[in-house]
């Protein structure tokens, strides 16, 4: 990928924030706000790469695959019946969205 199409993806996943920071850029001096979210991007994108290389590591890919159908059976079957159709009303708007 090159790194005009990665600019581009994380301001299209990042503009509402880069919108909230226009109204803070009003109050205060420009590089501190700016230069807070670009830490705090870059340490939670960190921690991001951490958690997911460590979890990699311990477990095998099908493991985490067997335990996300394990989760949505729990969470699909498992409860009485005023949740179960609050569930299967939002799963027809999944399904269409």
């Amino acid at each position: 990928m090159s790194l005009v199409a990665i600019l581009l993806i994380f301001v299209g996943l990042n503009i509402d924030t880069f919108i909230a920071l226009l109204f803070l850029l009003r109050n205060y001096n420009y590089r501190l706000p700016i230069i807070g979210f670009g830490v705090a991007t870059l340490i939670l994108w960190i921690f991001g790469v951490i958690l997911g290389k460590g979890l990699a590591f311990l477990f095998p890919d099908w493991i985490t695959g067997f335990m996300g159908i394990v989760l949505i059976f729990i969470a699909l079957f498992e409860q009485d019946d005023e949740k179960r159709q609050l569930i299967m009303a939002f799963s027809h708007y999944f399904y269409f969205a």
